[in-house]
């Protein structure tokens, strides 16, 4: 026989813990992030200079609550959905994408670390 005492008789509705904002935050960063690279390899820019959007997509993946494993994954699959990079030759392909990801994952943790600093 199940037991419906004021415990369970009481319980809140699920909630979600996603909040809005925050996710149109992440896509919009992503959005300009994408963007980015795709003028830097059309034009043949620096890869250096997609530092700043893909640092910013980061921190707003960090803030949202998005673990790191699912934010480098949303990286990683919106970055071979870029034109320009899908046009590169395999290797140099393989080449921009290590670059890419280490900047990703530096973005990410950097913004963990400076975060658990002003804590203390």
């Amino acid at each position: 026989m199940l037991d419906f005492s004021p415990p369970f008789a009481e319980t809140r509705p699920y909630q979600e813990r996603r909040v809005p904002e925050k996710r149109s935050t992440v896509a919009a960063s992503l959005r300009d992030c994408a963007t980015a690279i795709q003028a830097s390899l059309e034009t043949r820019g620096s890869v250096q200079l997609l530092r700043f959007p893909i640092v910013t997509f980061a921190r707003a993946a960090q803030r949202a609550g998005v673990p790191p494993e699912r934010m480098l994954a949303i990286f990683k699959r919106t970055l071979t959905r870029v034109r320009a990079f899908q046009r590169l030759q395999l290797d140099e392909r393989e080449m921009i994408r290590e670059r890419l990801v280490e900047m990703v994952i530096g973005g990410y943790y950097l913004c963990v670390i400076r975060r658990r600093s002003r804590l203390r």
